[in-house]
């Protein structure tokens, strides 16, 4: 199971209509039962939204995870939104760019350069 934001969940409500099924790509024939195979449905997307045509499916992942985490999610909570079971796996979807591992690298140092200058340590707890 996939878990999706309250929006998607009601497009994918309202676009379903009279032929509901429980399947984002449901079979034409038989909505019961999921596409044996999506490409032509993709690629339909891709053009009526004017995505690029090398774009892959699970491209998408790739770009989920690295916004998650960007955005402060850790990796544990997005590998459980990716339907991931072991957390590790969750490290090749999460690109982290190199401005947030600068500033949190200088962070880091300005913790540590204060400790060294006596300053007292500064509770990083929220609550």
């Amino acid at each position: 199971m996939v878990l999706l934001s309250d929006e998607a969940s009601q497009l994918f409500k309202t676009r379903r209509g009279p032929r509901s099924s429980d399947y984002v790509f449901p079979s034409q024939s038989c909505p019961d039962r999921p596409r044996r195979s999506i490409t032509s449905a993709w690629n339909h997307i891709k053009r009526a939204a004017s995505l690029p045509p090398s774009l892959r499916l699970h491209d998408l992942r790739h770009t989920y995870a690295s916004h998650a985490v960007l955005s402060g999610e850790s990796l544990y909570l997005t590998g459980k939104l990716l339907g991931h079971r072991n957390p590790g796996s969750t490290n090749r979807y999460a690109h982290l760019d190199s401005h947030r591992l600068a500033r949190a690298a200088d962070k880091i140092a300005d913790r540590i350069d204060s400790m060294m200058n006596g300053e007292p340590e500064r509770s990083t707890r929220q609550t």
